[in-house]
């Protein structure tokens, strides 16, 4: 029986493949999810940050929604971005391509390994993490010229929700 560490590899790589996007959700100890900070009265800064398997745009309708939802939480009912920008954080990995096992002679087990561009399991990846961030002001009730560049609150929910996967649901499973 041959044991290759590079089928082992290849299985613990298959698992994380297996990882899920932040779902929408307060920031947890390792800094994924939304946060909010109130500036003022009716100003808010609002962010939202995903992990390695979170796309970009998913982390900009997250922070969209966020911002709607504490537009009324707050007792307001329209916002606006008055500063909207996207951060994108990437990590390179090298993975050292490596295979062990054994192979008979005179009766004995010897062990071999093999490194080097041809074994399996070897390469680069790079992977990126986006943190969205906003700072949003907040009004009860706008006139005509303002309507443009006010987002109604009630409608942006109503819009997003079927974009939204929240921490348990079945969707994020």
């Amino acid at each position: 029986m041959i044991f290759q560490k590079g089928t082992l590899i290849l299985a613990l790589l298959g698992l994380s493949a297996c990882a899920t996007p932040t779902p929408y959700q307060p920031a947890g100890y390792l800094g994924n999810g939304y946060k909010d900070t109130k500036l003022d009265d009716n100003k808010l800064r609002v962010s939202f940050k995903g992990n390695k398997v979170t796309e970009r745009e998913t982390v900009e309708t997250y922070l969209f929604y966020r911002a709607a939802e504490a537009t009324l939480e707050n007792g307001f009912k329209f916002f606006r971005f008055t500063h909207f920008e996207t951060d994108r954080m990437s990590e390179t990995e090298s993975m050292a391509p490596s295979i062990y096992g054994f192979y008979p002679r005179d009766r004995r087990r010897f062990p071999y390994y093999i490194y080097g561009p041809n074994a399996p399991g070897g390469g680069v990846v790079t992977h990126n993490e986006f943190e969205a961030v906003g700072f949003i002001s907040m009004s009860k009730g706008i006139n005509k010229e303002q309507e443009a560049k006010y987002y109604d609150a009630s409608q942006i929910l109503k819009n997003l929700k079927d974009k939204i996967v929240k921490k348990g649901s079945d969707a994020e499973n």
